[in-house]
């Protein structure tokens, strides 16, 4: 059996999770193999698309290229909304690996692959798509937030500040409709909750959507000596040290929530022995609406994962605060480390963070709950390392590599069947 993953980066939460998957399979001896747009491992069996640069092309490409532009220019995107047509510059169906792989299996594709194209092309190969976020069953928009308007269709778009039922967004809608049709397409979430939103979309609704968790290398990260990491990182030994991972810019990463949320506890209990460490994009922490007034300790973006796994064991907690996720991978991350998690109840969190077992959740936006929850970790040091030494186990046992890569071996077998 030879499985193609299609994955317009390695890199990201999409693409760790996706190469992830592959070494998972291949460490089952199944045949993988991979194709992105943008590479930046080493795996020899990750290859990355060339494009055929001739005159021919160019002028195709150009003019495609100019097409997609102007659909979008037409719009205002001045909100942040993250948002990408059905349309792409490159035809990959004639790809070689496309052609030899008896499973196509995409991942997050936005970019990368061009719907029409492609699902018309691949009428005659089985297709397994992992959803990484909403976009396949949107019309444009990754993180559609509170909207739910791709229940029927699209129209009037928050995310194109439209008020028209007929605009880009209800017309991306139809011609994924028109893609799909007839296409033999087993849909993979790594949550029930994003199971949830694609069972409600007029676009999967008729398909059969099954469950398969991300898997982290438990190899890799796993617990480490505290005092030593937190050496590594120059972290003081008795401070109650509180990690965050993600984007400050990006809204749905909820950022501000955490700063409210410490900054509640400062005021009640003072700061003197915690501090929030980050990973992940440098700001200038006062061009934030909210100046935090607690140590912040910022680390950047740690792309080795030895040297990840070595931060989130320094730490005591990690605290997530996303509004909107398909899978966490920091949160199952943390915990294989032995780090218990502090979040609200969205993706996959509800699965994974059982509360005063191995870890606590508040609901979506309850910043108070939030505060509530830190202050408990604080106080209670020997009840957050018993829950570590639970996360700890408890992904072993559930989201390892192999176990997701035996999951997703089934579901090409019966694909490979029907």
């Amino acid at each position: 059996m030879k499985i193609l993953h299609i994955c317009t980066k390695d890199t990201g939460g999409a693409g760790k999770a996706a190469l992830r998957l592959h070494h998972g399979l291949k460490s089952i001896s199944v045949g993988s193999k991979m194709l992105v747009l943008h590479r930046s491992t080493s795996d020899s069996d990750v290859t990355a698309l060339v494009r055929n640069n001739t005159i021919f092309n160019r002028v195709q490409n150009n003019i495609r290229k100019r097409f997609i532009v102007a659909e979008l220019k037409a719009y205002d995107l001045s909100r942040g909304f993250y948002y990408t047509t059905n349309k792409s510059i490159y035809r990959i169906s004639s790809h070689p690996l496309v052609q030899e792989a008896d499973i196509i299996h995409l991942h997050w594709i936005a970019g990368m692959v061009d719907y029409a194209e492609f699902f018309s092309a691949m009428k005659h190969k089985p297709i397994v798509w992992t959803l990484h976020d909403a976009n396949p069953f949107t019309g444009g928009c990754h993180v559609p937030g509170a909207c739910t308007r791709y229940a029927s269709g699209c129209g009037a778009c928050p995310a194109l500040q439209s008020q028209n039922l007929n605009d880009l967004s209800r017309r991306i809608v139809e011609r994924k409709k028109e893609a799909y049709q007839g296409q033999h397409i087993s849909i993979v979430t790594p949550s029930r909750w994003m199971q949830n939103c694609a069972k409600k979309s007029l676009l999967l609704r008729e398909h059969t959507i099954a469950v398969i968790p991300n898997g982290v290398p438990t190899n890799v990260f796993k617990k480490r000596d505290r005092i030593h990491s937190r050496k590594q990182f120059h972290l003081p030994q008795n401070a109650v040290t509180i990690l965050f991972g993600a984007d400050y810019r990006a809204t749905r990463k909820g950022f501000e929530h955490l700063v409210q949320a410490l900054d509640m506890l400062v005021m009640q209990n003072g700061a003197e022995n915690i501090m929030l460490v980050t990973f992940g994009p440098k700001q200038d922490l006062h061009t934030l609406p909210m100046v935090p007034h607690f140590p912040i300790r910022q680390l950047g973006y740690i792309v080795d994962e030895e040297v990840l796994a070595a931060l989130y064991a320094s730490c005591d907690m990690t605290v997530i605060t996303s509004l909107w996720e398909s899978f966490s991978l920091i949160c199952i991350e943390s915990m294989a480390c032995g780090t218990p998690v502090v979040g609200y109840r969205v993706g996959e969190l509800p699965d994974v963070v059982i509360p005063h077992k191995t870890g606590l959740l508040t609901e979506m936006g309850n910043i108070q709950g939030l505060a509530e929850a830190i202050e408990y970790m604080v106080a209670h040091p020997q009840k957050r390392r018993d829950m570590g030494e639970k996360a700890r186990e408890f992904v072993e046992q559930k989201y390892n590599i192999e176990i997701q890569a035996r999951r997703y071996l089934q579901i090409y077998e019966t694909t490979m069947k029907a």
